[in-house]
């Protein structure tokens, strides 16, 4: 297995992770150096898109790859906003 053994991560640590890891994923990618056949035919179902897995494979990093969602959320967070019933966690 190329996993990452997360017992060697403190509680707290996993806690403040917030979202998905992106640093777990490429880590994986690397280090199973398999290539375009570490990503399974699910991956970009999963993600939503296949330009996660590109961006993967391009090398970019998880900051990178976050802020190229920045203007679909924004524009998803403000259609949202008018169906939320209670006031926004952010």
């Amino acid at each position: 297995c190329y996993g990452i053994d997360l017992r060697t991560f403190s509680l707290d640590s996993l806690k403040e992770i917030r979202g998905i890891n992106l640093e777990w994923i490429k880590e994986a990618y690397t280090s199973m150096n398999k290539g375009e056949q570490f990503f399974t035919d699910y991956f970009d179902k999963l993600a939503g898109m296949d330009s996660l897995r590109v961006q993967i494979i391009q090398g970019l990093s998880p900051d990178k790859i976050k802020k190229t969602w920045q203007p679909k959320l924004r524009n998803f967070k403000a259609m949202r906003k008018k169906y939320l019933l209670y006031k926004d966690f952010e």
